[in-house]
């Protein structure tokens, strides 16, 4: 019934098979064979037996596979340090201008950012902590954290490269707002962070 909450069941038809009673029976060999069976497969068994034998094809696809890996990791292992750099250089240049706790919250604000995907939508909250909110040099300043950190994590297209290279560009030129974010710059660049 519709609606009534009811569990409900449907029969199937029945078949000959559901009439006859199971006539499949074991003599006591097939059974001792069977639990010998069962035994021998439960036992644990030595390396050499279990691991396969590689023909010469298969070696080769193997050693290419590994070396391959190994490339990767090593591109991959290069790609973290760079940016646990990039992350502990920030946060010591900030810590001057704005603070330790600042300089720790702004620095994790951007490596989530970068982990949820490239996702910068999330630092938006960095213009509006204290300290930060009215001065427009800080505000400045966190435009160019942003375009730089951006450059340098994000695999990004020409035009978008060409973009947050602006941005810095024209956030550090004007020589009365831009003076905390041009210095930034400049120290990053002593670093070995440079823009392009």
């Amino acid at each position: 019934m519709l609606g009534s909450g009811g569990a409900s069941f449907i029969q199937r038809r029945t078949t000959d098979a559901d009439r006859q009673p199971s006539t499949m029976t074991y003599t006591a060999e097939q059974v001792a064979t069977l639990m010998n069976t069962i035994v021998a497969q439960s036992q644990p068994q030595s390396v050499s037996q279990t691991a396969p034998v590689l023909d010469p094809i298969d070696a080769k696809i193997k050693a290419e596979t590994d070396t391959k890996v190994a490339e990767k990791m090593a591109i991959y292992q290069q790609k973290v340090e760079q940016i646990a750099f990039i992350n502990a250089t920030f946060q010591v240049i900030l810590e001057e201008t704005l603070g330790t706790a600042a300089a720790e919250l702004i620095v994790k604000m951007l490596d989530k950012s970068r982990i949820s995907n490239n996702d910068f939508h999330r630092f938006i909250g960095a213009y509006t902590l204290p300290g930060i909110k009215d001065d427009l040099h800080k505000r400045n300043l966190i435009r160019v954290v942003s375009a730089i950190y951006r450059l340098k994590v994000k695999d990004l297209s020409d035009a978008q490269k060409s973009s947050l290279r602006s941005i810095v560009k024209y956030s550090t030129a004007c020589p009365h707002c831009g003076t905390i974010a041009y210095q930034l710059v400049q120290r990053l660049g002593i670093q070995g962070v440079t823009v392009r």
